[in-house]
């Protein structure tokens, strides 16, 4: 697998990253609340199925960063992560 980092849009002003490499797929961030289906097509769009996904991984507690993870992680299956300073945001 190549290494990489790819921009997917999640809304107006908000952006997830898929990074792929050696040790699989990771998700940073969800966008907003309803924006799971953006970033599923976006992941099908870089022919990512999304049952790939090791891991996907909140970078802080603000909603337009969490928002759609609960969703995500039901369509996924891929386990939530964010350190515990992020959650007090």
């Amino acid at each position: 697998m190549t290494q990489s980092i790819i921009q997917l849009h999640a809304g107006t002003f908000t952006n997830a990253f898929l990074v792929q490499g050696e040790a699989g797929r990771l998700l940073v961030d969800t966008g907003p609340p309803g924006a799971e289906g953006r970033l599923l097509a976006a992941l099908a769009a870089q022919g990512v199925d999304p049952e790939s996904l090791a891991l996907i991984l909140i970078t802080h507690g603000h909603t337009d960063h969490y928002g759609s993870a609960a969703a995500l992680r039901e369509h996924t299956g891929a386990p939530l992560a964010m350190h515990a300073p992020g959650r007090r945001c």
